[in-house]
């Protein structure tokens, strides 16, 4: 019965929150459930999907909020992924991501338009000021509590793999929940911090509320007990937590609009208070449907410079932006 509600469900024209992480390499490194709607593939229906996110990140808060933190670099991430309805309103699915880290090419459109909005001067994100930054350098760094500091440069390789199991907990006409479990498995090279070396594992709620035929909210809520043989030490917390909301908008049969946000505990405790606060963003996404199957998602998603860093909950420690580009296929 489960099933083949969510099955009605899921041929509505919602489609759902985008697939969006906040894209700071340490929030990357270690298990998070990217938003999801509560609905679950029938038994033996399947969904691929291929998500390509490309982040600048720069953050060099004053060292008198606590130790000395710089970032200053790009991330290209691709994260493929294969789900497939296992009976019993179960969803089994994998995700593996390739991550690049490196210079990029996206520091002097983001220079310019810091200076257009009169960012370039000194801020709480960016201390000494823009104006004196080097382009398309990688480094993410901050001054451990023994006086050591530790750095990492440009990186490629494969991130952590991450397995989940959904199950469908309440499908109404106008209401869904359901439930995740989820684990990584250490297939990153912890040292060029592009994995955690651990197993982590968590668990997550998705809920979703239809307001109207044309408008839909969704929400996340998950927890995650982090492993603790991280290159980073006990600057790993042990447990992190996540929340996300999306208001979706179906502007046609096919298309939909979303604005979305997201917050978490931060992973890695760097000790300034700036870079270990509220981790957050804020996204808009466009998402189109087209035949057979397929679907294109595309997005921009900010940090809290977009409102002066002060609304935490809506924006606040993540990457200055990130372009996202989606790709999925239903059979």
């Amino acid at each position: 019965m489960l099933a083949c509600l969510a099955s009605a469900h899921a041929d509505t024209s919602f489609q759902g929150p985008a697939d969006l992480r906040n894209q700071r390499p340490y929030q990357l490194l270690f298990l998070g459930f990217s938003p999801q709607s509560a609905s679950v593939l029938p038994d033996g229906r399947t969904r691929v999907s291929a998500q390509f996110d490309i982040a600048n990140d720069v953050l060099a808060p004053s060292p008198k909020e606590g130790a000395a933190v710089r970032e200053d670099t790009e991330t290209q991430r691709l994260a493929l992924s294969y789900a497939r309805g296992v009976g019993g309103g179960f969803e089994a699915s994998a995700i593996i991501p390739v991550v690049a880290r490196n210079g990029g090419v996206l520091d002097k459109l983001a220079e310019t338009y810091h200076r257009l909005v009169g960012f370039d001067h000194p801020t709480r994100d960016v201390y000494f000021g823009r104006r004196d930054l080097p382009s398309y350098q990688s480094v993410v760094s901050f001054d451990r509590p023994g006086g050591d500091s530790a750095t990492f440069g440009a990186a490629f390789g494969l991130g952590d793999t991450q397995l989940t199991l959904k199950h469908a907990l309440l499908r109404g006409l106008r209401t869904g929940v359901a439930a995740r479990l989820g684990i990584t498995l250490p297939t990153g090279d912890k040292n060029h911090l592009l994995g955690s070396g651990g197993v982590d594992y968590g668990a997550d709620l998705d809920v979703d509320q239809m307001l109207s035929s044309r408008l839909a909210v969704y929400a996340n809520l998950s927890a995650v007990q982090i492993g603790r043989d991280s290159a980073l030490g006990n600057a790993a917390r042990s447990s992190i937590y996540h929340t996300s909301a999306a208001l979706e908008y179906v502007s046609s049969s096919s298309s939909s609009w979303i604005l979305q946000t997201e917050e978490g505990s931060a992973a890695v405790r760097t000790g300034n208070a700036f870079a270990d606060g509220t981790q957050s963003t804020i996204a808009v996404a466009y998402r189109r449907r087209s035949s057979h199957g397929v679907a294109w998602t595309y997005a921009c998603t900010e940090n809290g410079d977009l409102f002066n860093y002060g609304a935490p909950s809506l924006a606040q420690i993540g990457p200055d932006i990130t372009f996202s580009v989606g790709w999925e296929k239903r059979d």
